[in-house]
């Protein structure tokens, strides 16, 4: 099994001949290269060439779907740095990608995590970016948005997502969510995520700068 290099940030657990190492902050280990990807999903770890984890994926199946005010430079950009992946205009739910990624680009998404989201969806329905660890349902939106939040998912003490990027594997699930919200806010997406159930991956807000 190829094994990577990889620069703990927090403390780690990670096996070797049969027995759990605890890896300290600052400290230097060698993994596999699922462990390595999923360590640097939840930005536990740093790599110094993002790069090895790049297995050769099949992307057909995938399109970058772009919101907001699209500069062609950075349309661009995006699509010689992914090539044969298309990369488009959103136009709402689309009828024929297996797997998406909607991007709002006021959000600065690290790039270099792309390829990791599209291969979450071999797994997850969806994959979004919490707002924050530290920020709470209770805590966002207008009182009468929280109060119909409530009503919904009973309590209020829940993380919120940010809904400015979303990995999206086609699926009755995912359609149903993005046919219910409608009022691209916070809490109207959290709201609906309960109600069509899609399995969600709460991915680390470091995803986006």
């Amino acid at each position: 099994m190829a094994l990577v290099w990889v620069w703990a940030k927090t403390i780690i657990r990670i096996e070797e001949n049969g027995t759990l190492r605890t890896v300290h902050p600052g400290d230097w280990c060698q993994v596999g290269r699922q462990q390595a990807k999923e360590l640097l999903a939840n930005d536990q770890v740093k790599i110094l060439n993002p790069t090895v984890l790049q297995t050769v994926q099949d992307l057909t199946d995938c399109t970058i779907l772009l919101k907001g005010i699209i500069n062609e430079s950075q349309r661009g950009h995006i699509a010689a740095k992914f090539p044969g992946v298309p990369v488009e205009a959103w136009q709402g739910y689309p009828a024929n990608q297996g797997r998406f990624l909607v991007w709002d680009m006021t959000a600065q998404l690290k790039e270099d995590l792309i390829l990791t989201g599209f291969s979450l969806l071999n797994k997850w329905q969806l994959a979004v970016p919490l707002l924050g660890f530290d920020i709470l349902a209770d805590k966002v939106g207008t009182p009468d948005e929280q109060v119909e939040t409530k009503a919904v998912i009973h309590d209020l003490r829940v993380p919120v997502y940010n809904p400015r990027v979303m990995f999206v594997r086609q699926c009755r699930e995912t359609r149903q969510l993005f046919d219910a919200w409608q009022d691209g806010s916070e809490l109207g997406f959290l709201r609906t995520l309960y109600q069509a159930r899609p399995i969600v991956n709460a991915l680390p807000p470091s995803w986006i700068l």
